[in-house]
């Protein structure tokens, strides 16, 4: 109905069936400034730098921001991981009961050099679809931007649009990605 290529099976896929993957991750934040003033001007920028090696082996730097009512410290501020789930730091304690809700905007960028991806170009099996480092683009950029809602029993309600640039250099994959997600999360401390 769409008028788009048909999929050809799962035997068709990279490594049909699966593959052991492993994948080590080291990432560092740091805070480059934090303002706070009247209310709700609170404000937190900070960068990242990361690199991992195994399936998906690269390095990157972001920079993030956000703004709004702030209560929590600002490493628990972290819209830059969004790669299958991970996270490498604990998550923020909620705030002060006396700080009330928090309420912010964000926003922020990153730039990827990628130098070998698994997902494309396969790995141990044979794979009837694979492709070369040279059918890639080994610089790729995100952004996002978004709200995010936190109450002071540690109830959190991100929303957040992502854009990312296209990981294939040509064909009918060759094409940028924008999604958006909500994301709900509670503490469970004590």
């Amino acid at each position: 109905m769409t008028g788009s290529e048909q999929p050809r099976g799962w035997r068709n896929q990279i490594s049909a069936g699966g593959e052991p993957t492993l994948r080590y991750y080291l990432a560092r934040d740091a805070l480059i400034a934090h303002g706070s003033g009247a209310a709700y001007t609170d404000y937190d920028l900070k960068w990242n730098s990361a690199v991992s090696v195994g399936t998906i082996t690269e390095g990157s730097v972001a920079l993030s921001l956000r703004w709004g009512h702030i209560a929590s410290p600002w490493w628990g501020f972290d819209p830059e991981q969004d790669i299958y789930v991970e996270e490498v730091h604990p998550a923020p304690p909620p705030p002060p009961r006396m700080a009330g809700r928090e309420v912010f905007a964000l926003l922020g960028a990153r730039i990827k050099v990628r130098l070998y991806d698994a997902f494309l170009q396969g790995q141990f099996r044979r794979s009837a679809l694979r492709y070369s480092f040279n059918q890639l683009n080994p610089l790729l950029t995100e952004a996002w931007a978004g709200l995010e809602y936190r109450t002071p029993s540690g109830l959190s309600i991100r929303y957040l649009i992502r854009w990312q640039s296209a990981e294939l250099r040509s064909g009918i994959g060759s094409r940028s990605l924008l999604w958006g997600n909500v994301e709900i999360t509670d503490w469970l401390g004590n």
